[in-house]
This record gives C-alpha cells, structure tokens and sequence, in this order.
C-alpha cells in the first residue's frame, strides 16, 4: 500500500537525520579514544575498541547515505587492519595517518 511506502520513507529518513546529528559527537569520541591511545602505554584493547567505533561508522556511513564520510572511515578502517595485524604499537608516521584520517572523517561529518 502506498502509505505504508511513505511511512517506511519517513520512519528512515528520521533514522537518517538522528545518524547524521550523532555524528559530531561520535566524532570527538573516537579523537578522544585517539588521544588517549596515543598518549599512553600502547593498549590493544583500548585499541581493538577505537577500531571497532572506526568499523561501525564506515558500514553505518554508508547505510545512511553518508558515503564521503564512509569512503574515509574505511580507509582507515583499512589502516587499522593492517596495524591490528602486525600486533605492534604505531610508528610515528602510522600515528600521524591515524590524526588525518580522524580529521577526514570529521571534515566529511560537517554539515
């Protein structure tokens, strides 16, 4: 029936925009999860957990139409793999591409 369609439509849609509002705030979050995992001894569970929050907003990022936001939080995502893998802390140029993917992620979150 068509108005169940376009309550489906709008039932998303405010899925969506409540997304999109949580963004900033999930955003500096994980720059505080950075922050902490940077500054102190290196803590893989500190870690696994700031990669899990990474993970969610690239799939999440996507599913609300957030793809720019999505494209970059996989890159890093990507980046986090290959860190979680190797089982070691971060170089300095590791950590500096974790900073930039971080403040990518929050560029393509502003409205």
């Amino acid at each position: 029936m068509p108005g169940e369609s376009e309550d489906v439509k709008g039932k998303l849609e405010t899925l969506r925009k409540a997304f999109v509002n949580q963004l900033p705030d999930r955003i500096r979050e994980l720059e505080k999860a950075w922050a902490k995992l940077d500054s102190e001894a290196w803590n893989f569970e500190d870690f696994s957990e700031f990669h899990r929050g990474i993970h969610a907003l690239a799939g999440s990022g996507a599913m609300f139409g957030c793809d720019v936001l999505s494209q970059r939080a996989k890159l890093l995502d990507n980046l986090l793999k290959a860190l979680a893998s190797d089982g070691q802390p971060p170089s300095k140029g590791t950590k500096r591409l974790i900073r930039d993917g971080l403040r990518s992620m929050k560029e393509a979150a502003a409205p």
